[in-house]
């Protein structure tokens, strides 16, 4: 069973990875909030909190490819939900 400080960090991570699924929105911006969240719900203390975690965070996952990776898998299963509704 999780505890709760593990359930919010995995929603936390959760939204981070479907916003940068989405591409809306700057990858920056996505991380920057993400780090925000992370410090309202208590996930991560003020005192460790930095801009450079959210721009680390978000640049190792550009530079590693989970980016395209994560947008392909998603476009698939958009192709995939809209087939089996047709």
């Amino acid at each position: 069973m999780l505890t709760l400080s593990q359930t919010l960090s995995f929603v936390v991570i959760a939204l981070m990875i479907g916003a940068f699924v989405w591409g809306r929105f700057r990858y920056d911006l996505i991380a920057a909030l993400a780090l925000l969240l992370a410090l309202a719900v208590g996930v991560v203390p003020l005192d460790e909190a930095s801009p450079d975690s959210a721009m680390t965070s978000s640049l190792l996952l550009r530079e590693f490819g989970l980016l395209p990776l994560a947008e392909r898998r998603a476009a698939q299963v958009q192709q995939m939900s809209q087939l089996w509704l047709t």
